[in-house]
């Protein structure tokens, strides 16, 4: 089997597999996020699971499949001993819209799925159907050697993760909840950071993601008095936002490393294996190791620091959504605006909050000062029912998360971690500089498995090392031009496969 998986012939039929799943439009939009699975917007997604039944028929016939909310498709293959807890791979088969203004800037069409002799193009081709697909091409040969298990394997495809997995993977996680109970699950692995060479050409990490950062939406909102265009105010509730938007990029949230944060490990790995880093900068590296209450005030003062890590050492705020104003000839009365938070561990939601707080508390009182009015512009605080004229407001979005918990990474005897550890470097050797725990900045369908498992893994297997783009994040994921490498993909059926085999005769309960 393992020859055919390096074999042209297989190279080419993958090929063949992956392109027609990326020709599916699976595309999950924001406006579905409420809609239950059996609501007809989601009637799209059965094409795409009668293109798994056709393409992977093994699967169908040996596997055990329930259909969770309509359309998460929930896969058992049952071991032949039960004592042993079960392993889980992710996947989700929704894709990300494409905009319609973009699709002329698109070297193959969204969904073409053409394969130019390196890449398959198209939506979704990297997010995440090369998983999902590579994952059941693993299954589906492994059936085909006829391969028996002694360990139980569930494949979970949720529908939804795009817009927040709880349609999808928060129902299936409920349903492994009430098959195996709270950390019934030996280990789970999703989509997550794979392989790639963040700092220089022919020096490659594999880098599992451990944990998530954690995830906030908060609505900022300014009422101001409306009128007709005719005679303007001197500010009206879009020139107030804009005012309000710059205080708050002046005010980012500052390093924040807290001591159990895996990325601390991923950093200190890349200076010790990155000779083009400068003496003073491992000086101080050596510093945090020492002392992590020093950390967040050495890594400012850092010299040289990958830029891949910038949003992991601090609570990013990303500028989302502005709307204000309905008509050129009316004052705008009312503007809002969403700021995407996510939260770096040893930050909770509230940190978050009052960070904001103090933010626009600041604004208000240098923006009274400015016009000589004291109560000029009010913030009336968070959550408020009532926007009176010349105020201020915050709101929390639903939807909230705190930063997920940290997978162990223990490598000593046999653990979930040192099996993934080894099979990485099993497949890959001396491609690889290093294994080091990473932190995940996004939020995945993992996030809804957390009573079943500990033992989290957000980790994309695929890569060709020959390729310094072939990564997650320079392979135009939620972007123009997605694309896979396909030696990449071939590399990430490799190693479901072996992964597969190996938990099957590691002496883990």
């Amino acid at each position: 089997m393992d020859e055919y998986l390096a074999s042209a012939g297989f190279f080419n039929a993958s090929v063949q597999r992956l392109s027609q799943a990326v020709r599916i439009d699976t595309t999950s939009s924001d406006d579905m996020e409420n809609l239950p699975g059996n609501h007809s917007a989601w009637n799209h997604m059965y094409e795409f699971s009668r293109y798994l039944r056709d393409t992977f028929p093994l699967i169908h016939e040996s596997l055990t499949l329930d259909r969770i909310n309509t359309h998460g498709l929930l896969y058992t293959w049952q071991g032949r001993n039960a004592s042993l807890h079960p392993i889980v791979f992710l996947a989700h088969q929704d894709v990300v819209p494409v905009q319609p203004e973009t699709e002329d800037h698109w070297t193959h069409p969204p969904f073409s799925g053409d394969f130019d002799g390196i890449y398959v193009w198209g939506r979704g081709a990297v997010d995440c159907k090369s998983t999902l697909v590579a994952i059941s091409e693993a299954v589906e040969q492994l059936l085909e050697a006829g391969y028996s298990l002694e360990r139980t394997v569930i494949l979970a495809f949720g529908f939804d993760e795009e817009i927040s997995g709880n349609q999808g993977a928060k129902h299936i996680a409920k349903s492994l909840e009430r098959r195996y109970g709270e950390d019934g699950v030996a280990l789970l692995i999703d989509e997550g950071p794979g392989i790639f060479q963040p700092l220089r050409p022919g020096s490659s990490y594999a880098l599992p993601g451990l944990a998530e950062k954690g995830y906030l939406d908060v609505e900022v909102v300014v009422h101001m008095r409306p009128g007709h265009s005719f005679m303007p105010p001197k500010h009206n509730s879009i020139t107030v936002m804009a005012e309000l938007i710059r205080k708050l990029e002046e005010s980012p949230f500052q390093v924040q490393l807290d001591n159990t944060n895996p990325i601390l490990d991923t950093i200190l790995c890349l200076w010790q294996h990155e000779p083009m880093l400068s003496d003073m900068d491992w000086d101080l590296i050596k510093q945090i190791d020492k002392n992590i209450t020093s950390g967040n005030d050495v890594f400012g003062r850092l010299a040289v620091f990958p830029p891949f890590t910038q949003p992991l050492i601090r609570t990013t705020q990303s500028l989302s959504i502005i709307s204000g104003g309905l008509k050129a000839n009316i004052v705008p009365e009312r503007t809002s605006l969403i700021i995407n938070h996510r939260t770096v561990h040893g930050t909770t939601v509230n940190d978050v909050k009052d960070h904001l707080t103090q933010a626009v508390n600041d604004f208000v009182e240098g923006f009274n000062g400015e016009n000589h009015e004291k109560d000029f512009l009010k913030f009336i605080g968070w959550d408020q029912e009532d926007e009176d004229i010349g105020t201020i407001s915050l709101r929390t979005r639903p939807g909230y998360i705190e930063p997920s918990p940290i997978t162990p990474s223990s490598v000593d005897g046999t653990t979930p971690y040192s099996v993934l550890h080894g099979t990485i470097q099993a497949l890959y050797g001396a491609n690889i500089t290093v294994v080091a725990p990473f932190v995940v900045p996004a939020s995945t369908d993992s996030r809804h498995y957390n009573k079943l498992t500990k033992h989290i893994f957000r980790f994309s297997p695929g890569n060709d090392v020959a390729d310094a783009t072939d990564n997650q994040y320079e392979s135009n994921a939620h972007r123009t031009d997605e694309r896979v490498n396909m030696r990449g993909h071939v590399n990430a059926v490799r190693w479901y496969s072996t992964f597969i085999r190996n938990m099957d005769e590691a002496g883990l309960d």
